[in-house]
């Protein structure tokens, strides 16, 4: 996830948030509904064009999702629209977001 304010002048701060981990997806219906989990080390890095830079400790994160895939082959690629919502812990602080998004994927 990704969050990137600007000011007036131009000037901007953006706030990365990675989760490295695995992840599940399953198709109950073999086509069609795909449901997401996923869980991991998380980190995040703040950058700006002020010169603003830091890096934060390791932390962990969980992320889940629900989609729609609408090839009507089991395999092959698809083209997958859905929400997904991330938790991160780093340190004493967390953070939750959500997202649409549109995938193409070779399953």
């Amino acid at each position: 996830m990704a969050t990137r304010f600007y000011d007036s002048y131009g000037d901007y701060l953006q706030i990365n948030s990675y989760l490295f981990g695995g992840g599940l997806r399953v198709y109950p219906f073999n086509t069609g509904l795909v449901l997401g989990a996923d869980a991991g080390v998380a980190k995040m890095v703040i950058d700006s064009n002020v010169g603003l830079y830091g890096v934060s400790p390791a932390g962990w994160a969980a992320a889940g999702s629900v989609a729609y895939d609408f090839s009507k082959r089991p395999t092959g690629f698809g083209l997958i629209v859905g929400i997904r919502v991330v938790y991160t812990s780093i340190g004493t602080g967390s953070s939750a977001a959500g997202t649409a998004f549109v995938d193409i994927a070779w399953k």
